[in-house]
């Protein structure tokens, strides 16, 4: 099932109720509608759609709906894909950035010229022998570049022979050929990004902020605070992104992140985060009670807790940084 991004979207935060309230558990359709930021057509559209194909039901009122049992398969087969996805992407990704930087400029050059001539006779022995001249490239590093294409099945090899100068004769650039190409120029115009941690937490919460960034320090992994952040496209999108990249979840719930609009982003964040297969590591002070955290934490992560006294904050500190280096 291929979900439209609005869709999904929606699907998303109803099946996030379903599994911190349990099934039959109803999602007011203003509530989705404020949580996502969604354009109220677009909305109306996405419900009507998922309702008609049977992965959401409407309440007796017209105002709520709830997920099926369709519908949280759905989300599961999605989710499935996505893993795998993000597996072979993962794979994909590694060897693009493993690869030396001039065997890709030998790749993206006959990458090029065989796109270049694809209705044209594709790769053939004089074209590769004038863009070796062009480009002062390898004849060698060409040969092994081309057997890399074929393997990958990024060209068609026509006539291929270990005796010719680039071991073939005529080559075409296929379809995956031209996908490639694009994933490995982007790739070598991509800023290397840096591995990041998500901090859910309250802003209020200057302790622990403190023992977080404390507790970071030296360690090859980033900090995303979303109040830091400059906000561009809405909140709920962001934070999708935001998550779904992250190495991990670390979860804060205070006095102050247990309550209000603070303890909805974070019960958010958290869905995000299983539905994305993001590991959750989730703290608490001592005091609160198992009652007062949210019904999802237990399913996915065993909290910890601490007590914002020096003791408490130095323990603090530390447990986090042990989380942190066995990412």
């Amino acid at each position: 099932m291929d979900l439209e991004q609005d869709r999904s979207l929606v699907l998303d935060e109803v099946y996030r109720v379903y599994v911190e309230f349990g099934p039959n558990a109803l999602v007011k359709v203003s509530e989705i509608a404020e949580q996502l930021d969604l354009d109220r057509l677009a909305m109306e559209k996405a419900l009507h759609w998922l309702a008609g194909h049977g992965y959401i039901e409407w309440s007796s009122t017209g105002d709520a709906v709830t997920i099926t049992a369709s519908g949280v398969d759905a989300i599961e087969q999605v989710r499935q894909r996505k893993t795998a996805a993000r597996t072979k992407l993962s794979e994909r990704g590694t060897e693009l950035m493993e690869m030396e930087p001039d065997f890709r400029r030998h790749i993206l050059a006959l990458l090029e010229l065989g796109m270049k001539y694809s209705e044209n006779a594709g790769l053939t022995e004089t074209r590769l022998s004038e863009l070796e001249q062009h480009l002062s490239l390898s004849r060698g590093i060409m040969r092994e570049a081309i057997k890399h294409l074929g393997e990958r099945g990024a060209v068609r090899i026509i006539v291929d022979d270990p005796n010719l100068p680039y071991g073939v004769s005529q080559a075409f650039v296929t379809d995956t050929g031209r996908l490639y190409y694009h994933e490995l120029l982007e790739e070598s115009q991509r800023p290397i990004e840096e591995p990041y941690v998500f901090i859910s937490h309250s802003s209020k919460d200057s302790t622990v902020v403190s023992a977080v960034k404390q507790a970071f320090q030296d360690l090859p992994l980033k900090l995303y605070f979303a109040e830091d952040k400059p906000r561009g496209a809405p909140p709920s999108r962001e934070f999708v992104r935001a998550v779904k990249n992250a190495e991990a979840l670390f979860v804060f719930f205070t006095h102050n992140s247990i309550i209000g609009d603070t303890r909805d982003w974070i019960v958010y964040e958290i869905g995000v985060a299983v539905g994305h297969d993001r590991p959750v590591y989730s703290w608490k002070e001592r005091y609160l009670t198992k009652e007062q955290l949210p019904k999802l934490l237990e399913q996915v992560s065993i909290h910890r807790e601490f007590e914002l006294s020096a003791d408490g904050t130095i323990r603090l500190t530390g447990e986090i940084r042990d989380a942190a280096k066995n990412l």
